[in-house]
């Protein structure tokens, strides 16, 4: 499987990561966390 579904989240995540330095990611075992969170780029700058 090659491509990945956009998740409700993302932009709620993509938003939070715009406004605060730390966003903290939690949830149930193999819900998608780490599958999310490599979407996202990789680096930041503050």
């Amino acid at each position: 499987m090659d491509t990945l579904r956009t998740r409700w989240l993302t932009g709620r995540l993509k938003a939070a990561l715009e406004a605060l330095p730390v966003v903290v990611l939690t949830g149930a075992r193999q819900t998608g966390k780490t599958t999310l969170t490599r979407g996202l780029p990789q680096r930041r700058s503050f």
